[in-house]
Formats: structure tokens, sequence, C-alpha cells
């Protein structure tokens, strides 16, 4: 119903409010998520209308998404995979994403992108550990033991990754070509055939925030963890920047810390 509503031109931030506060669970865990250190709003959020206004569309409509479909997976019991710390993950990587991509100077439009395909760019994961968990479940465990990075592993034993099963859904659920990219990419934003292009899309910035929201967190990762693709150590724009980005990222995980 609310993906149903946001692709109306007419939309009003009323209607998304009401629609989410039916889900008396998912409204208190948005609230919480927006009165957040993620978000850094100066004042407190005290309804999701009032969050709509404040955030954008966009923004909720991704947050709605992703706690919906983490919500509905039944439970995972495979040894090292953690849905918690993958939600975590996610949520880290998209607030990184959103920072990067204003710092990237990209329009409102590709900062939300950035900040949706952050959000959503593991989703594959967890339908892979949900729906085949004793083929993951050796995924998981080669990756581990060999220290191979997890997307080979995923493409050797299952003949997929999961940011293809990411991107795949993504596109079957309609959200824009450039959150479709930047997840299918966000291993490896080289990959992309215009790779020139990249500089100006969500991609990089989605690639630069998973990887350190890796390195302050790794607990939602498995086999070898991600680095920056030879495209962003090339560039000298990303690479002044690197450390505030850092900065940044270890702020959000000390918050997780606290709140813990």
């Amino acid at each position: 119903r609310l993906m149903h509503l946001l692709q109306s031109p007419t939309v009003k931030s009323s209607d998304v409010g009401e629609i989410v506060a039916q889900d008396l669970g998912m409204t208190t865990k948005i609230l919480q998520l927006v009165n957040s250190a993620y978000f850094g709003l100066p004042n407190h959020v005290s309804n999701p209308t009032q969050a709509v206004i404040l955030l954008g569309l966009n923004i909720i409509k991704t947050l709605a998404l992703s706690l919906h479909v983490f919500s509905q997976m039944p439970k995972v019991t495979i040894e090292g995979f953690s849905p918690q710390a993958l939600q975590r993950h996610s949520l880290m990587t998209a607030s990184l994403a959103k920072k990067i991509a204003h710092g990237l100077t990209l329009n409102d439009y590709l900062v939300d992108c950035a900040f949706t395909a952050g959000m959503l760019h593991a989703l594959g994961r967890l339908m892979l550990a949900t729906n085949m968990p004793t083929r993951y479940q050796r995924v998981l465990s080669q990756a581990n033991s060999m220290d191979l990075p997890l997307e080979d592993v995923e493409q050797n034993i299952l003949g997929v990754s999961h940011a293809d099963v990411s991107a795949y859904l993504l596109e079957l659920w309609g959200l824009p070509l450039p959150v479709v990219e930047a997840v299918l990419y966000h291993h490896a934003p080289c990959e992309r055939q215009m790779a020139d292009e990249v500089y100006s899309s969500p991609l990089i910035a989605v690639h630069i925030a998973d990887v350190l929201a890796f390195e302050v967190y790794p607990k939602g990762g498995a086999g070898r963890l991600p680095t920056l693709d030879p495209i962003c150590r090339a560039n000298p724009v990303i690479q002044s920047r690197l450390p505030q980005w850092r900065e940044a990222a270890r702020k959000l995980v000390s918050f997780d810390e606290d709140d813990d």
C-alpha cells in the first residue's frame, strides 16, 4: 500500500504518515531511528507525518520497506549470520552514503537514491539465508575459512551473488534505476560499463559507505571484508575526504554501542 501510494504524483505527507501509523511496531521503530544519530535532526520527532515532512517521502518509504522486509522474514538459524547485525550495517551504510553523496555534491534526488540503495543493498543476503539456509551456511563457512570475498563464494556455489538478488528485487519493486545500479555494482563500481560516470551517481557513495561501515562494524560481514575500488583510490577528491567520512562512521558505531 505504501509503495503504491508513493508512486502517485499527488501523494501527501499526511497520507503516508497515516499508513505508517497503522503499524504500531513500524511507527515505533521509524520514530526511534529518525530521532537517532543516524539522522541528526535538531528537534525531536513525535509522529510519522512529521517524520515524512522532515526527511522526505523517499527516505520514509525506504525505512518502512526495509523494516517490513526484515520483520517478515522467518527466523534464520545459520551460524555466523545475524539479521540484526545485517540490518544495523544497512542503516549505517545508508546514513554514510547520504553524507558522502552530499559531499560529492550530488543533487537531492541522487542523495535520496544513495540512502535508499545503502539501506537495501544487502537484502539479497537475507533472502538467500532465509530461502536456502543449508547452501548459504556452506557459503558463509567457505568464505570465512578461506578468507574469500563473500560475493565470489556466493557466485561459485549458488551461481548468483547477494548483490544480484538485491538488485533484481528492487527492480521488481519498481525502485529507480540509480538505486538498482548502485546496489548491483556496490562491490566493484569499476565493473559498471560507464565507469567514467560513477562519480556523479549514488553508486560511488554506496560503495564507499559499505566499505567504511564494515571497517568500523565488521559484525555484519562474512569472509574477506570489502576494500575501496581502484577508481576510488585513484580519485584525489575522494582520498582527501576519506578521513572525515571515516570519522563519521566511527561516530555512528559509537552511537550504536551506547544504544546497546
